[in-house]
């Protein structure tokens, strides 16, 4: 890596293939060692390749057949049953299917939602709150 003109960092085709082969699974303090420069142009640089990070907070383990579970039910099934039967939460249906481009189907959506919510979390609000819309009355 060199400075160029007003002392911008260049990147030759050597250092762009080693932050490719080594963003995911070495600290970024390391890298910028390695380079002898801060971490902020290797995060700016990783960005702009769209590099990423493994999230480590992402511990489920999606098998080959949670992934076919999730694919195959995801445009014509809600996602708290989806995660109900393979054992994550919902949350993480919803994020994998996204991760993944999975859109629900047209027909799902004309059946199951009401504008923003769907009709099963409309239906838990007028339960948990006795009567939707109204009122409570305080004596």
């Amino acid at each position: 890596m060199t400075r160029g003109k007003k002392n911008r960092l260049v990147w030759s085709d050597d250092d762009i293939r080693y932050l490719c082969e080594h963003y995911a699974t070495t600290s970024t303090e390391d890298i910028a060692r390695h380079f002898g420069v801060s971490a902020g142009p290797i995060t700016v640089k990783a960005r702009e390749l769209g590099l990423k990070k493994p999230n480590p907070h992402s511990a489920i383990l999606w098998t080959a057949e949670k992934l076919k579970y999730l694919m195959d039910n995801f445009p014509t099934m809600a996602a708290c049953d989806i995660a109900d039967h393979i054992g994550v939460s919902d949350r993480s249906v919803s994020q994998k299917a996204k991760d993944l481009g999975l859109q629900k189907a047209e027909s799902w959506k004309k059946k199951n939602y009401t504008g923003r919510y769907t009709k099963n979390y409309v239906h838990n609000i007028k339960r948990d709150n006795g009567r939707y819309g109204e009122q409570s009355q305080r004596g």
